[in-house]
């Protein structure tokens, strides 16, 4: 049994639906060859009955035959029995007598010989007719349905089976380019994209195919794009540190004025290495529920990183409004406190090189908007501001704003800027 499933499994599709399509019908032949006359003879005999009426209320001693398949016995009031010429040959091996022991109800059925035979009783004011018959009717009606059923039945089959062997044909050849798409995808070969005909389900993996396609090649972009922005932005402050250390053993540098350029250098190599490792840290979490199932608290985190960058612009003041009607679980946001450290430090990080005297930043159920009271950003920079590498007039790697709204969105929520009257406004909600 286990061998048989195991061929089944390895045959191709369209055999598949074939072998399938056939067990079926033939389950449906064997459904009309057999339940169908089971449910249709009550019917039958029903007919067979009322063919029996008739005579049964009209035949009298005097007649001898009444149709082919009609044999009868009459039984006198003075318990005499008159049978028909044909007796003998319709109901072989039985008497009169016998027959009439037999027929006890006023209508109904006995076997003789493995043939069945139908009889019904009619009165008369001198006798009792038995009108008997065979089920030679039955049988003949049950060829005559069979006659019809199993042409009909084959031709059906043969229809069905080349019929669906060409909707095989046609699925398998759907299948076999999504295959090679998705092959494609793998070994970075192109294939030319294009729609089916048909909007089924194949259409719609064959879209999702292509979306996986895209959301693929603009990662691979990305991670070039960064890779290659990365590697100049460290570039930079690698080639100072070596020029300054260079001029302080060849002693055309002051020794302090090195140390204060490489300590500003490192700095700057410092944050570009944590904006790696937060990319990467970015990357692992997007499928991880972990995250997703945290909470942090806000307020807790935005009041440390204030008193983190009043450390470095202590000239501009710095307010968190709360709202009074927000109750304690309401003040926790989905993730983690140390990526929303990011977030906010990256945020703060970004105004306080823009903002002349104030950073407010309030917390509502939801919601969390942060101002500044800087220069409105540009209307062409303000459309891209949360891209990778996309820099205001003093921006630092391009990326803090662009793993801002990465961190946001993995938590469910979103980022926008919007300029207005005395600054700009961003709102995470």
């Amino acid at each position: 049994m286990g061998k048989r499933i195991k061929k089944v499994e390895n045959m191709s599709l369209s055999k598949q639906l074939v072998l399938i399509t056939l067990v079926a019908l033939l389950i449906c032949l064997v459904a009309m060859g057999i339940i169908l006359p089971s449910i249709l003879k009550p019917y039958y005999e029903m007919n067979i009955y009322e063919h029996l009426e008739q005579p049964a209320k009209y035949i009298d001693p005097g007649t001898n035959k009444m149709g082919e398949d009609i044999a009868f016995v009459i039984q006198m009031k003075s318990g005499a029995l008159y049978s028909s010429d044909n007796l003998a040959e319709k109901v072989p091996g039985m008497t009169a007598r016998e027959i009439v022991n037999k027929a006890t109800e006023t209508k109904g059925k006995f076997e003789n010989n493995g043939t069945t035979y139908y009889y019904l009783w009619g009165e008369r004011k001198v006798s009792k007719n038995l009108i008997i018959m065979p089920d030679s009717y039955i049988v003949e009606q049950e060829d005559k349905l069979l006659g019809i059923i199993l042409p009909t039945l084959l031709i059906t089959i043969a229809t069905t089976i080349i019929l669906l062997t060409l909707w095989s044909q046609y699925i398998l050849s759907k299948i076999k380019k999504l295959e090679k798409k998705t092959k494609a995808i793998i070994t970075n070969d192109v294939v030319e994209g294009r729609e089916f005909v048909v909007d089924d389900e194949l259409n719609e993996l064959n879209s999702t195919i292509e979306q996986v396609k895209l959301k693929l090649k603009q990662k691979d972009e990305y991670k070039n794009m960064m890779f290659q922005n990365l590697s100049h932005e460290l570039k930079t402050p690698i080639s100072v540190i070596q020029s300054y250390v260079e001029g302080v053993n060849d002693g055309v540098i002051e020794k302090d004025e090195a140390l204060k350029i490489i300590e500003e250098e490192t700095n700057i190599l410092s944050n570009q290495v944590k904006t790696i490792l937060q990319i990467n840290k970015i990357d692992y979490m997007k499928d991880s529920e972990k995250y997703k199932n945290s909470k942090a608290d806000i307020t807790k985190v935005i009041i440390e990183s204030i008193e983190k960058h009043k450390l470095i612009r202590s000239d501009i003041e710095y307010v968190l409004d709360i709202d009074d009607e927000l109750k304690e679980k309401e003040k926790l946001f989905v993730g983690t406190e140390d990526l929303w450290e990011s977030v906010v430090d990256n945020i703060l990080g970004n105004f306080i090189r823009y903002a002349k005297t104030n950073i407010t930043v309030k917390i509502a159920k939801g919601e969390i908007t942060f101002f500044n009271d800087g220069e409105r950003i540009k209307e062409k920079v303000l459309d891209t501001i949360f891209l990778p590498y996309v820099k205001g007039e003093k921006g630092q790697s391009g990326l803090g704003l662009s793993i801002v709204k990465k961190t946001v969105n993995i938590f469910g929520y979103d980022i926008t800027a919007t300029n207005v009257e005395n600054g700009v406004l961003f709102v995470i909600k």
